[in-house]
């Protein structure tokens, strides 16, 4: 009898966890199945456009009256919104994560963490009313512009949208870094400073790198932050890299023209829309590949 009710449990035990495992397993092949839906559809609305407007899709010639549809503009807006961002963001989002980390006392930080953390929460169209009512007229009064709605304005401000996430991400990694590590540094003779370059950082990179890449995506999928302050116009920068003018980046351009676009216009949005999720797919799987490699360049650990 005892025999039985052993095996029973051992079988019910069983049934549990395969119940578990096919819950787990369901969720993420559900969620693999939304985004290849996803892709698909943006693609699929997308042909018309690479039939009729082909390779000039790839030019700066933009004027939806003239079916002219070249994405050029806002391609180029959109890398150079997000290296001027991370330009910032990044140097500054790592210095407040070490110094959270390793530097400020226990009660700073249990007051600056949940600051921070609320920052990464503020709604992006607020934001953009910041970034118009403070810093478009500064920008342009300061660097003499005839508008403040400029791609640097764009890109200084989704660098403040970013900082959140790259400081309590990294301070997160660079918290996992066991104590023993850093102990044995300072045992060593190393300085506070010597031990956070050569043991703490080196050993919670492969979170740093996870923390830059999801503040940039962040910042490529930005919209209405963006679509506030960067000037909305389809031109050529000239020069090609003039970040003092305005411009368009691929979300504040569907953001602008999907509600009064219609026809091939609309294909073309599409279009502009697959290109976006391809880059954050990129950044998606770099982040896996970082976290990969590290782990097996540490030799599992």
């Amino acid at each position: 009898m005892i025999k039985k009710l052993g095996i029973k449990r051992i079988r019910l035990k069983k049934i549990k966890e395969n119940l578990v495992r096919f819950f787990f397993l369901s969720i993420a092949v559900l969620s693999a199945s939304m985004i290849i839906f996803i892709f698909g559809f943006l693609a699929n609305e997308s042909i018309p456009a690479l039939t009729e407007v082909g390779l000039d899709l790839l030019s700066f010639r933009w004027s939806a009256s003239n079916n002219q549809f070249g994405l050029l503009p806002a391609i180029i807006g959109t890398l150079l919104v997000t290296l001027i961002a991370m330009t910032i963001s990044i140097p500054l989002g790592l210095s407040s994560a070490l110094y959270l980390s390793e530097i400020c006392t226990k009660k700073t930080r249990n007051i600056l963490k949940p600051v921070i953390e609320i920052l990464a929460g503020i709604p992006s169209i607020v934001y953009g009313f910041i970034g118009v009512v403070i810093f478009v007229p500064n920008i342009g009064e300061a660097f003499d512009l005839i508008s403040g709605y400029t791609i640097f304005t764009a890109g200084f401000m989704l660098s403040i949208m970013a900082l959140p996430i790259v400081i309590s991400l990294a301070d997160d990694a660079l918290n996992s870094v066991p104590q023993d590590f850093k102990n044995a540094s300072m045992a060593l003779g190393a300085t506070e400073w010597q031990t956070m370059k050569k043991v703490t950082l080196p050993a919670a990179i492969s979170g740093v790198a996870n923390a830059i890449i999801l503040g940039t995506g962040r910042v490529i999928g930005e919209t209405m932050c963006v679509m506030l302050v960067v000037g909305g116009i389809m031109k050529k920068p000239e020069p090609i890299i003039d970040i003092f003018t305005s411009g368009s980046t691929l979300t504040s351009l569907i953001g602008h023209n999907m509600g009064e676009a219609y026809g091939l216009h609309v294909n073309v949005l599409f279009t502009a829309g697959v290109i976006l999720l391809s880059l954050v797919i990129i950044l998606s799987l770099s982040s896996d590949w970082i976290r990969v490699y590290m782990k097996k360049k540490r030799g599992g650990h």
